[in-house]
């Protein structure tokens, strides 16, 4: 029989328990579309073109498409220099927004650009938005909230979001989140609308849906995939940009609206790895 000491000397041959390093399993995060490996050389190439056709034309509203193509491709991480605004662009943009802003009628397309030009870093000066812009986006917002017409008031409220003014978040998130979900899954069950489907996703995303709610299963992926190739194979540029934006908004781990900008994080922040953990108290065989 072995001593005491002998009980509490360590064998070199035994396996104890604190030498066992303890894997901990990582999930993948698998990003469902990213813009630095999905989208194409030749799409890139079709958005540049349309920028310049853009700076071309004489009509006014072209400017229009211009701020929206080119807030969209910031977000899918164009740099500055490739989009290169210059003074011209900056003055093109702020007269058609102007000409939007005094026709009662053109509200919805007033805020539209005016976000489109916030993302794309226009100052205070720039956008003007009085108390009275802010009054109109206000009672446009309490429209489309007692009607409930839930694709607007989402967009809307994005939009408010961006240019800093202020909405009623408890109606938001009290009652116009569901009836948003709702209308998604609708989409969803159609299977034939998810553009709708995307840019009312990403409008909850940005405003603090739950995940579950976006209902981004496989058939919703595949469906706004087969939309992103058809619009490719028709040469729509301009959507091929909005609907690549969209996709890579919910497939990032993270999309927030701050301080006038749509900030993305791709992939979670890195877990604590636990293979490195302090070791078990030693282990005694008696």
């Amino acid at each position: 029989m072995k001593n005491l000491e002998q009980q509490l000397t360590p064998d070199p041959n035994q396996l104890y328990l604190q030498d066992l390093v303890i894997e901990q399993p990582k999930e993948k995060f698998e990003l469902k579309f990213d813009p630095e490996r999905d989208l194409t050389h030749e799409d890139l190439k079709n958005m540049d073109m349309l920028l310049n056709d853009c700076r071309q034309q004489e009509d006014n509203n072209s400017w229009w498409a211009f701020s929206n193509l080119a807030s969209n491709m910031k977000v899918l991480g164009v740099s500055t220099d490739r989009l290169n605004l210059n003074n011209s662009d900056w003055a093109g943009m702020i007269r058609q927004m102007n000409g939007w802003r005094e026709d009662y009628n053109s509200q919805e397309a007033f805020i539209a650009q005016a976000a489109d030009m916030k993302i794309l870093g226009a100052n205070v000066d720039q956008l003007h938005i009085d108390e009275d812009a802010k009054k109109r986006m206000r009672e446009r917002w309490e429209q489309y909230f007692d009607h409930e017409m839930w694709d607007d008031l989402g967009e809307q409220t994005m939009y408010m979001k961006l240019l800093g003014v202020t909405y009623d978040e408890r109606k938001i998130h009290t009652t116009a989140l569901h009836g948003m979900e709702e209308k998604l899954q609708e989409y969803h069950l159609k299977n034939n609308e998810w553009d709708s489907f995307a840019f009312l996703a990403i409008d909850m995303k940005l405003l603090g849906a739950t995940y579950d709610t976006l209902h981004l299963d496989d058939t919703a992926w595949q469906g706004m995939t087969n939309l992103l190739n058809r619009l490719r194979k028709n040469n729509s540029r301009r959507e091929v940009a909005e609907m690549a934006r969209a996709m890579y908004i919910l497939a990032a781990h993270k999309a927030e609206i701050k301080d006038g900008q749509i900030v993305i994080e791709k992939y979670p922040p890195k877990q604590e790895d636990f293979s490195s953990t302090q070791p078990l108290p030693p282990h005694r065989k008696f």
